[in-house]
């Protein structure tokens, strides 16, 4: 969704496809919750496949992205979207005018075409790590953004970084999990 830049300058394009599959479905019943197990693999770069291993970091409804990138003040045809100001998933602050991303007037990170470079970041008591002072491309998603967004009733139970690796589990409060188009994933790299 946005350019990732990677080490010795180069780059993962704003568009190239990541290819996965679903791994497992298993149906709710009277005696189990539903769940989804997904594996995203692979890179598809110009002519080449390149084999990654992911886990999610994060998940969000279609809604959510949506919100994630319409101005705080709401949509205004005569402000020009390289100044919006936006609010990013997890809460943090999208100022694209003035290149920067803040948390609480505390900078941590830069607004990119199409998202955001921020260091991954952590909040006490989630399961995700912070990861030094390296740049990463987030989105649409906060520095410490981590798990589920807008969709109550599903819980990520397995993210990918222990074993089964690059294998995530998401399972459904009650009835089956339902992902629908659009929702908004946060994969890194591991």
């Amino acid at each position: 969704m946005q350019d990732v830049p990677l080490p010795g300058g180069a780059r993962i394009p704003r568009g190239t496809k990541i290819i996965g599959h679903v791994v497992a479905v298993k149906r709710a019943s009277a005696t189990s919750k539903g769940e989804v197990s997904l594996r995203f693999d692979a890179v598809a770069m110009k002519k080449q496949t390149v084999p990654v291993t992911t886990h999610l970091r994060a998940i969000t409804s279609m809604m959510a992205v949506s919100e994630a990138q319409v101005p705080e003040f709401g949509p205004d045809r005569g402000t020009p979207q390289y100044i919006w100001t936006t609010d990013l998933i997890g809460g943090q602050v999208n100022y694209h005018g003035g290149g920067l991303v803040t948390q609480g007037g505390e900078i941590v990170g830069h607004s990119a075409p199409y998202g955001v470079l921020v260091r991954a970041d952590t909040i006490p008591g989630t399961p995700c790590r912070s990861d030094g002072d390296q740049l990463q491309a987030f989105w649409v998603f906060s520095s410490f953004a981590c798990g589920v967004y807008d969709y109550g009733d599903l819980a990520l139970i397995h993210a990918g970084r222990t074993d089964p690796r690059g294998e995530f589990t998401i399972q459904a409060a009650k009835g089956n999990v339902n992902l629908r188009s659009g929702s908004g994933l946060l994969l890194r790299v591991q």
